[in-house]
């Protein structure tokens, strides 16, 4: 039996409750409340597995051993992350979402590779200095007002068929 009472302590507690800054950690004979000392942004939960010190009745959390709580790190103005002589990795087991009501990315290169692309706009602006190639097995486009390409020259290519269906074609 592990007696906590008047000893030192380093090792794991398992958190049973959170209350502000201060969790109850459960032991196999007893339960403690202790302060949490992390020095990262993170907000732990109940049955998270953390690292625990003592010295007689007090207690503190240093270390997270295993968590399902949230991390968050503030900046209370600009916050930038820098890799000057490497790269930046960010990687998610179940997403990554941006939320700002401007976003610019800037790139010599910008590659996107997904098994699926959607995108909802309430306006888009393209500008292409010299080619825009789309290469696909079919294409679809709906619009449902009005469609118009103004060009010096149009050239539709079709191995079978070329399908023009309206009430009125003007030619010339």
């Amino acid at each position: 039996m592990l007696t906590l009472e008047r000893s030192t302590y380093l090792g794991p507690a398992r958190i049973e409750e959170v209350l502000a800054n201060r969790v109850r950690l459960r032991f196999p004979d007893q339960e403690v409340w202790a302060t949490l000392a992390l020095s990262f942004g993170y907000s732990p939960v109940a049955d998270d597995v953390v690292l625990a010190i003592s010295h007689g009745d007090d207690w503190y959390v240093i270390g997270v051993i295993h968590g399902k709580g949230k991390t968050v790190i503030r900046a209370v103005g600009d916050l930038e992350l820098h890799a000057p002589a490497g790269k930046i990795e960010l990687r998610a087991a179940r997403g990554i979402r941006l939320q700002s009501p401007a976003i610019r990315i800037a790139a010599n290169t910008l590659d996107v590779v997904a098994k699926s692309l959607r995108e909802r706009l309430g306006a888009c602006r393209t500008v292409v200095k010299t080619v825009v190639q789309l290469v696909a097995d079919r294409f679809h486009a709906k619009v449902s007002t009005s469609h118009r390409i103004d060009a010096d020259s149009i050239v539709h290519r079709a191995e079978e068929d070329l399908k023009l269906d309206a009430r009125k074609i003007q030619l010339g």
